[in-house]
């Protein structure tokens, strides 16, 4: 995440502000001896600092358990807001479709604050301990998703053998 982007979240009553506008304020209020370009550095410093802490931290259990944890939530928010969101807008009601659009949001910066991912892309991949956390992480992330292509493909299959059974009688 940049700068910018955690000032958003942090001071939303300025919104209006361009991003420019909203650092240099935020500069000048906290860090008048700084440049931007010295903040923006100071933070991604933080970033990175977080981040590597955060994977000496992590098993690939907790990796895995985290990943399944994110999956859960990744694909409840898919069934239970973008997919309505997607059928509101096909139908014209704006208004739901855009309440789900903002809770689907939601749910994925919730998840990103309360699950952050150990290894975020295969391009964070250093050495074989983060190759291995990537791994668990990737595979409990999935399996909700393939669970409910598993589950939806098997009520399909039921529901189309019962019918080709009743067509048959």
């Amino acid at each position: 995440m940049a700068f910018v982007d955690v000032l958003r979240q942090r001071y939303p009553q300025y919104e209006e502000r361009t991003d420019e506008e909203l650092v240099e304020a935020y500069r000048k209020k906290y860090h008048p001896d700084r440049t931007a370009d010295d903040l923006e550095a100071a933070f991604q410093r933080k970033q990175e600092k977080q981040q590597q802490k955060l994977k000496d931290e992590t098993s690939f259990f907790d990796a895995f358990t985290t990943g399944l944890y994110r999956g859960t939530r990744q694909t409840g928010a898919l069934l239970g807001d973008a997919l309505p969101a997607i059928a509101a807008d096909l139908v014209g009601a704006d208004d739901y479709r855009d309440r789900q659009l903002q809770e689907y949001q939601e749910t994925m910066a919730d998840i990103e604050a309360k699950a952050p991912s150990a290894v975020r892309t295969f391009r964070d991949i250093d050495d074989a301990g983060d190759a291995g956390l990537y791994a668990a992480e990737t595979i409990g992330q999935f399996i909700p998703s393939i669970a409910t292509s598993l589950l939806g493909g098997g009520v399909g299959g039921f529901v189309g053998k019962k019918a080709a059974e009743v067509a048959l009688e």
